[in-house]
């Protein structure tokens, strides 16, 4: 029996610790195996936000273990991939990174929620809301993929 080639996605965002990782949980956590799935930063970060952490605690995903990873390490093999989405505000544009090989590329203008001058429930509150526009985002994707 043939095995079904899984589509390599990796997300991209500046630091990976917060968007990118919380896009990676959710499409691993709702597709199953069908996908293979990644996540680097332009300028990773040292560690994972402890906000995404908590707030996809909240949806019964955990993205605890995870850690932020430079997109040098897959710059080499970015053709293996299938698609490559770009998680970056308007504010960040010119740090989000562009390709020029023949994967698929798709942006999605997702809000950075970490504002420095911002109080805990404040930074709580944008990290929430990303995470559910992140959660719609990556239904659509699988949808649209898969037909």
């Amino acid at each position: 029996m043939e095995q079904k080639k899984k589509i390599r996605v990796i997300f991209i965002s500046i630091k990976n610790d917060a968007r990118s990782q919380i896009a990676e949980g959710f499409l691993k956590h709702l597709s199953g195996d069908d996908f293979e799935v990644s996540s680097a930063g332009t300028v990773p970060a040292i560690e994972i936000n402890p906000l995404a952490v908590r707030v996809m605690a909240e949806k019964g995903i955990d993205i605890s273990k995870n850690s932020p990873k430079s997109l040098l390490h897959f710059m080499p093999h970015t053709g293996i991939f299938d698609y490559i989405i770009t998680l970056c505000d308007e504010n960040e544009d010119i740090r989000c990174p562009a390709f020029s090989d023949k994967t698929k590329k798709m942006h999605w203008n997702i809000k950075n929620p970490d504002v420095p001058c911002a109080g805990y429930e404040e930074k709580l509150a944008l990290m929430r809301k990303s995470r559910d526009e992140i959660y719609e985002k990556i239904k659509e994707f699988i949808e649209s993929v898969k037909h």
